[in-house]
């Protein structure tokens, strides 16, 4: 398990070197009693089912990517591949062929979004509440519509991770532009 997730960092290394050298990256047993009521008080009980969260987008200070991948899901390596494969087949997630390199990457890509310059974030906001871009966005991930940063984080995933369709999609390359 360890080695798939350590395989897709040094992925992430080989397209973005810079985000890769600052990557913290930990496991923590979401289900305990701590995380649950920091999960029901702060994020509505939407945290501890997660595969992993990118800690850098909720703390302020943090400008260097730190993220926290669910220790229960990630110790059951059949249960992470098929869990997250299900949910890429249904069109919840991009179709990637490693489903760790769209984690880190998706993850990651947190970081880059969070410390966008405004001009770049009010930009990408812009194209993604246009209607007009719907269809577009749908042909990343239903997560994609959640909100803009989601839909940043997925069109990364998307263009580095997935299958060939998504260089070709115009939310996807324009993710690949902002992600440097």
């Amino acid at each position: 398990m360890q080695g798939s997730i350590r395989d897709s960092c040094k992925r992430l290394g080989s397209v973005h070197r810079g985000l890769a050298e600052g990557l913290t990256m930990h496991t923590m047993d979401f289900r305990l009693p701590v995380v649950e009521k920091l999960d029901r008080t702060f994020f509505k009980g939407k945290f501890c089912g997660t595969y992993g969260i990118s800690v850098t987008t909720f703390v302020p200070f943090i400008r260097t990517p730190v993220i926290l991948l669910n220790e229960r899901w990630l110790s059951d390596y059949d249960l992470a591949t098929n869990s997250l494969r299900r949910t890429m087949d249904c069109g919840w997630h991009p179709e990637c062929d490693d489903v760790f390199d769209y984690l880190v990457f998706h993850e990651a890509a947190h970081t880059i979004y969070k410390n966008m310059s405004m001009n770049k974030k009010r930009h990408w906001k812009g194209f993604f509440r246009d209607r007009k871009n719907r269809s577009d966005i749908m042909d990343i991930s239903g997560y994609s519509l959640v909100n803009a940063g989601e839909c940043f984080c997925e069109s990364v995933a998307a263009y580095y991770c997935g299958a060939d369709h998504y260089r070709s999609n115009r939310f996807a390359a324009m993710a690949r532009d902002l992600f440097f």
